[in-house]
């Protein structure tokens, strides 16, 4: 399990990565790298995610995007 509080969990890579781990916790998420993201755990994690630098967030089951209020947001993504 990746668990963060109050911060940022940012996934800045420029090649494409699967996480199948379940993520916890109450900060933001972060795809930036430029390349897709794949999200497979059952997330409880409550921040918001965001999506830019043209990377792509790919969610593989209806718990992916955590707990939190509010689409993900995409800013050049």
């Amino acid at each position: 399990m990746l668990r963060f509080e109050d911060d940022l969990l940012a996934f800045a890579r420029n090649d494409n990565l699967a996480v199948n781990n379940a993520i916890s916790g109450t900060g933001q998420l972060v795809q930036s790298g430029g390349a897709v993201l794949t999200l497979s755990g059952a997330n409880t994690f409550a921040g918001s995610v965001l999506v830019t630098n043209g990377s792509t967030l790919q969610v593989g089951n209806a718990t992916a995007l955590g707990t939190g209020a509010g689409a993900p947001v995409v800013a050049a993504g």
